[in-house]
Order: structure tokens, then sequence, then C-alpha cells
């Protein structure tokens, strides 16, 4: 129903418009018909369009006076007309907040109706509510510049936006405002920046970022932001997060006076302590940690003080005790502290490898030791179970080059036959390789650490599906035969039908000619006689040319039988089975592994790799000239396969294999973090060098722990960070 009202007023204004538009054409024509274009605008509620047509006949001279009273009462209901529709669109636009448009509108209705008080009245409150509206926007601005009562101004200035098709400028001074209150509070924390209230001045960024969001605010909010998080931890001392948090405050205000200058406050009280307390810490015999404290203060503040002096002098000093240290090891027959040497021995290479030459020579020679011994000599034997003949070989030379070449075991020294025989014979042990249970009677054999006793239990590759095809079907071109021609037949029948149709149109001429004539023979009137002949000619014209066409259709028929063949070779298509044949290779190699350690006579669990593959694929022989297209064979051959799967379960194998071995290498490590959890130093020391010089991998988080643990008791870094 709203949509049906709606349509009908839209159609209503468009006859209005189409009436005034019409009638005002029509004014330059038709000036004398003001009274009547008047009345027609009254009809269709065009009031100030009336108002206007009657002022203008009623300024007009030799108007009679039955005309011109006619016309005044017509002004008189125009205007009040006019004035209660102004009224009802002023309103609207009252209610809508749109004030200034409502004071005009209204203005006019009054000037149409002075009398009606409704009108006036309405007129002096929409007034008036502009003129307060216009006060309390300038209330409001005075708020917050000359009482500071920023935010609640703010919050009143913009409950006045409803009104700003009435005051446009209501925007202007909203923005004008904030830029204000930006400014002030921009103030207030540069004033507590000069005086070291970084708290305050931090607030205050945040409320002017209240009114603005230029970005040199935003940059300001987050330096002070650093600075206040600085001051904090400088209160607690905590020196180094204070300088970590003014450098970042410094990211975004670079050059910022107070910034700086909080940062040399900073730094020279951070750097005043780490000075005394490398003197107190050198003067305990604490050098590293004076070291540390002075190489701290150096890379804070260069050249303060004597530091760069008194940080040789300690560094010197270092050196020399550490020299000391290590020589002392070296000296003392003992390897048992040779890692803790290679240690001492680096120190004085980083410290101050010039007052020692041979410092270099030195450490080679230690490391070496070292090597010595953290070596671990092995022999490994394989045997050979399966059904493939010198598999346990192939196993076991792969395994020695893998060993050989890999970067995961160190130290590792793998024994030869002739030398694992010598080793045995020396010791009355008899020769060949020693296995679990003469080893656990022997107990520990000098010259060899372990044993490795692998075996080559299954080794075996079938290939299915050469004997077994299944079959498919493909239909070919096998020869060729001659059938008669479907387009000879209906060639004929075409001729056939020629015939006819000539035979059916030689018979109608006549026909029609034979009764031409008998109409002249049975005497037909003079003035029919014209007629009749004349038809009868028209008749036969037409009857001959049926005739003439039929012929050529004929002839045209004949044409085409004779230009067709009677024959045509056809295809023979014959069915033909071919083969298919489903290959599968199928294999499994299976290795079993132990470790047996001479020195403590354990046995490691038995490790069995079992590796299984399987690989599939579709053979056709093909046949193109039967319309059978070949499939090759892409599966490997048996030995590749095999070879591929016994690869497979080697590295495997190594894999177990490195994970055994390395428990030598872990063991240390076991030993370190006890001696550490123990608090004894020296210990934690040896046993955490000879890890990091026996690690497989280095990545473990265990190697980072052991290399943390001497830089915090050494100052040493074995392993430099990534």
């Amino acid at each position: 129903m709203m949509k049906k009202n709606l349509s009908s007023d839209r159609i209503s204004r468009v006859l209005i418009a189409l009436t005034i538009i019409l009638l005002i054409s029509s004014r330059s024509w038709a000036r004398d018909n003001e009274y009547k274009d008047a009345a027609k605008f009254m009809k269709v509620g065009a009031y100030e369009q009336a108002i206007e047509q009657l002022e203008e006949a009623l300024a007009r001279p030799k108007l009679t006076e039955k005309r011109r009273i006619k016309m005044e009462e017509m002004l008189s209901e125009s205007k009040l007309n006019a004035a209660k529709a102004l009224f009802y669109r002023g309103t609207k636009y009252a209610d809508n907040n749109e004030i200034s448009k409502a004071v005009e509108v209204f203005k006019k209705a009054v000037e149409y109706d002075p009398h009606n008080e409704s009108y006036s009245n309405r007129l002096k409150e929409e007034q008036a509510k502009l003129g307060d509206i216009e006060e309390k926007v300038n209330n409001a601005y005075a708020l917050g510049v000359k009482d500071n009562e920023w935010d609640k101004a703010l919050v009143e200035l913009e409950s006045y936006r409803i009104y700003e098709s009435s005051f446009p400028e209501i925007a202007q001074k909203i923005a004008s405002f904030q830029e204000e209150a930006s400014r002030f509070f921009l103030n207030k924390s540069d004033a507590d920046l000069m005086k070291q209230e970084y708290s305050r001045a931090y607030k205050f960024i945040e409320q002017a970022l209240k009114y603005s969001d230029k970005e040199n605010i935003k940059k300001m909010k987050n330096a002070l932001h650093h600075l206040v998080m600085s001051e904090e931890a400088w209160d607690e001392k905590k020196y180094l997060k204070a300088y970590e948090e003014i450098l970042k405050g410094l990211e975004f205000q670079p050059e910022h006076p107070e910034l700086l200058s909080f940062q040399e406050r900073l730094i020279d009280e951070w750097c005043g302590i780490l000075y005394n307390e490398a003197v107190q810490a050198q003067n305990d015999g604490r050098l590293s940690a004076a070291k540390t404290k002075l190489t701290e203060l150096s890379k804070y503040k260069p050249g303060f003080l004597d530091t760069e002096e008194l940080l040789l002098d300690v560094t010197k000093t270092m050196a020399s005790d550490s020299y000391d240290k290590a020589e002392q090891i070296m000296n003392s027959g003992s390897l048992d502290r040779i890692g803790t040497a290679v240690a001492y021995y680096l120190l004085v290479q980083e410290e101050h490898s010039n007052l020692y030459p041979d410092i270099e020579d030195k450490i080679e020679e230690a490391k070496r030791l070292l090597k010595k011994e953290l070596e671990f000599r092995i022999a490994l034997d394989f045997k050979n179970s399966s059904a493939e003949p010198g598999a346990d070989g192939l196993v076991k030379e792969q395994i020695l080059n893998r060993m050989k070449n890999s970067k995961e075991l160190k130290n590792i020294t793998i024994l030869d036959r002739d030398s694992l025989d010598d080793i045995l014979r020396e010791q009355g042990l008899g020769q060949g390789f020693l296995d679990e249970t003469t080893a656990v009677e022997v107990k520990k054999i000098k010259g060899i650490q372990a044993g490795i006793r692998g075996e080559v239990i299954k080794v075996v590759v079938k290939e299915t599906g050469r004997d077994r095809p299944s079959y498919g079907s493909s239909r070919y071109v096998s020869g060729k035969r001659y059938v008669p021609n479907p387009a000879y037949q209906q060639a004929q029948v075409e001729v056939q039908s020629a015939q006819q149709r000539v035979l059916q149109a030689q018979s109608a001429l006549n026909s029609q000619k034979m009764q031409s004539n008998q109409m002249v023979a049975q005497g037909a009137p003079n003035q029919m006689l014209g007629l009749i002949s004349g038809l009868g000619q028209l008749t036969s014209a037409i009857g001959t040319g049926a005739v003439t066409k039929a012929q050529n259709d004929l002839a045209g028929a004949q044409s085409d039988l004779a230009n067709t063949p009677m024959q045509i070779e056809e295809d023979i298509e014959s069915d033909y089975r071919y083969e298919i044949f489903d290959l599968r290779l199928q294999g499994e190699v299976i290795i079993s592994l132990k470790v047996i350690n001479y020195a403590t006579s354990e046995i490691s669990e038995v490790h069995t790799i079992n590796a299984r593959d399987e690989a599939t694929d579709r053979y056709i022989p093909g046949d193109p000239g039967k319309n059978v297209p070949s499939d090759p064979i892409t599966l490997p051959t048996v030995d590749e396969f095999k070879s591929k799967l016994i690869t497979k379960a080697i590295n495997e194998t190594f894999d177990s294999l490195v994970k055994e071995l390395a428990s030598a290498a872990y063991s240390n490590f076991q030993a370190g973090k006890k001696a550490e959890d123990m608090g004894i130093e020296g210990d934690a020391v040896e046993n955490y060098m000879r890890f990091l010089y026996s690690a497989p991998d280095f990545k473990d988080q265990r190697v980072q722990d052991a290399n943390e643990y001497i830089y915090d008791h050494l100052d040493l870094m074995v392993l430099r960070r990534k």
C-alpha cells in the first residue's frame, strides 16, 4: 500500500511540474491570461507560482472591478495555503536540525500569513534556537581554551554536530579547538620533560593524542614510553635494560635533546659503577669478572677514565695466568685435565697471543693429546645369514665408508683386521673378532674400546606378474571389401521418379490440348472464341514448361546415376586379444647390529633394521598395426631394486650406529652436568671441553649449554655464536 501511495505521489509531483513548465512557457504568448494560469496553479497546489501570477495580474491596468476583487480573493487564498505548506516544510527542516533552513522558510510563511501567531511564534523559537546554538558553541570553545576543561568542552562541541548544516563553521570550530587542545598538552609535556618529570610528560602526550593523530605526536609518545621504562629500570639499578629502553626511545626521536641528555646521564652513572666494580674485581683476583665489566664499559663509553689501560693490564694478567695453568697441566704427565689445558691455551690466544709466540703450537699439541684421549677405537664385523652371496662384505664396506666420511662421528678409529689381530695376540686373546661372551670374561682390552657386531639376516627381492597376464581387447582394420553403394541405389530411384514425372507432365499437356480443341469444336460464341484461344495458349505454355522441367530433372538424375559407382570399398574390422602384464617388485632387507663395549663389558641393545619396499608397473607389449599402444616397462631391474633397498637399510643401520657411538660423547656431557650441579667447576669445565670436541651435532642444545658454561666461568667462547 505504501509503495502504491509513493508511486501516486511521484505521479502527482510530475504532473505538477509539467503543469508549471507548461504554464511558465505559455506566458510569453499569453500575458493576459494570468488569471487563468493562477487558477490552474492553485488547482494543482502550486500556490507560490499562483501568487506570482496573481500579483503580476493585479499590477496590470484596465482590470474590471469584478475581476480585481476575484483575483484578490484568489491571492489571499493562495497566500494562506502557501503559508500552510511552507510551515509544514519548515517544521520538517527543524525536526532534522536544519535550523537555518527552517528559519528561512518560516519567515516566508509569516510573510504570507502575518496574522497567524503559530507561524510567528515558531519563527521566533527557531531564530532563538539558532542564536542559542551559536552562543553555546562559542561558550564550549571558551570552556576549553580559557578554563582548560578540554574533555568536557569537546564532548559539548561534538554534541552540536547535528546542527552542522545550519552552522557549517562548527566543524572548523571543532578542528581548531582540537588543535588548541593538542598544543596545550604538548606544551605541558615539554615543560615536564624540562623538569625531568617523565611520567607526567608521557601522560600529557597521551592527552595530546586524544585531540590529534599527527605522526610526530605518535612518535613522541613512543619515545616517552621508552624513556619512562628506562627511568624505572634505572631506579631499580637495571642499567642494561635502562640503556636498551632509551635506545628504543631514540629510534623515534633521534635528535630530542632531553632524551640525549638522559642517555648521557645514565651512561655516566652506569659506567662509573662498572668501573668501580671492575677495580674491585681486579683487587679481589676475579680477573674474568673485571675483564667483562671493563669490556662492557668500553663498549658503552670509550675513553672513560683509564678503562683501556686497566683492561689491557687485566687481560695480560689473565693470559699469563692461563698460560701458566696450561703449562702446569701439560707438564704433569697426566691427561686427566687435557681439555682444560686446551681451554687455557685458547684463552691466551684470544687475549694476548703476541705475548706468547709459541701459542699456536701449544694449542695444536694440546688438541692432539685431547683427541688421542677421546679416541674411540672400534672393530667392525658383519656376518651373512641371508641367501644373498657377499651381502656381509657389501654392507661392511659401505658402513666403513660412511664412518670414515662422517662429520658426526668424531675421534673414531676403525681397526683393520691385521691391527685387531695384533692387539688380541699381544694380550693373549687369540685372533679375529672378540664376541660378547669373551668380552664379558676378559672385562677390558687395551687398545680397543668397542666392537660392532652386525648380521645381514635377509636380502630378498621377488618379481611377479610375468607369467600371469590378463587380457584386453581391441578392434582393428584387417582388410577391405566391396559392397553395394547406397548412393547408387538412391540415384536409380531418382531416375525412375524423374521418368514418371516426365510421363505425367506430357499426359497433362495432351489432356489440356484436347479440352481446348473440344471447346472450339462445340461452336462457342464469337465473343468467347478469343478468350478461349488465349486461355488455351496460356494453358499450353504452362504444360509445355512443366514437361520441359520434368525432362531436365530426368537428364540431371541420369547424369548423377552415370557418375555414381555401383559399389564402394569398406573396412573389415576384427577383434584382437592382447596381453597385459601387471608387474610387481617386492623386497625386504633385514640387518641387525649391536655394540660391545670392551671397556665396560656392556652390550648395547640389538638394533634390527627392516627395510621394505614395493614397486608396480603395467606392461603391454603393444602392436600399432592392431591399434594397441605400447606401455613399456618402467620398473627397475631386480638388481637395481635390490641395491636401492640395501642402501636404504644401510642408511638406517648407520643412523642407529651413530646413536650408539655418540653415547661416549654424551657421557662426557652427563659428567660435566653432574659436576656443574655439585659446584665442582674444574670437573665441569674438563668434561664439557671433552664433550665439545666429541659432540656429533653442534645444533644440539647440550652443546650450547656446555659452551655457555665455559664462557660464563672462563670467559672463553669455544664455539662462536651464530
